[in-house]
């Protein structure tokens, strides 16, 4: 499912990341999150975690792999 790199993924979490980052930025990473992303708990992992950008893009990436 995943069209994203593990380098766009590191980019968009970081950004989402950033304090003073815009509601309409947020929501569209979201979304595109939600659309490219098959593992439903990235976004646990970007604000619940103490999981780094890079980890959670190996993450995401070694389960779209296993599917």
């Amino acid at each position: 499912m995943t069209q994203l790199s593990r380098r766009e993924i590191i980019a968009l979490i970081l950004e989402l990341r950033k304090d003073d980052i815009p509601d309409e930025v947020e929501n569209n990473i979201i979304e595109l999150f939600e659309e490219m992303i098959s593992d439903k708990n990235i976004l646990d992992y970007v604000y619940w975690s103490n999981m780094t950008a890079e980890e959670i893009a190996d993450k995401v990436l070694s389960e779209e792999n296993s599917d």
